[in-house]
């Protein structure tokens, strides 16, 4: 569901978002700025949607095991912010709990 969902809705708007950094149909950069945040803004409530559906499956925690998953996600998280260049939606309380809820899973 998680990789449906990021196919169909996340990558077009970040392919939309990235088309308009540079401009698009002869409008230049700064015509679109604006717009351009917000579908920025989007992209992030679709990305935490994302990290909805991921917690969705997760048990609460429990073990010391679980403590090393979930630093484990937190860590994987950082790293797809900062490669995303999104590292505001780390800082979010629904994007914290659904790592929490990530971090706590069995596996």
């Amino acid at each position: 569901a998680v990789r449906e969902w990021r196919s169909q809705v996340v990558a077009p708007l970040r392919s939309v978002r990235r088309a308009l950094k540079t401009g698009l149909g002869g409008f230049a950069p700064d015509h679109v700025h604006a717009l351009r945040e917000q579908v920025k803004s989007i992209e992030l409530m679709a990305e935490r949607k994302a990290f909805e559906l991921l917690a969705q499956a997760a048990e609460p925690p429990g073990s010391a095991a679980l403590v090393q998953c979930s630093e484990v996600v937190h860590e994987v998280a950082r790293w797809y912010s900062q490669a995303t260049r999104a590292p505001s939606v780390l800082a979010e309380q629904d994007t914290q709990e659904a790592l929490l809820r990530l971090g706590s899973l069995r596996v």
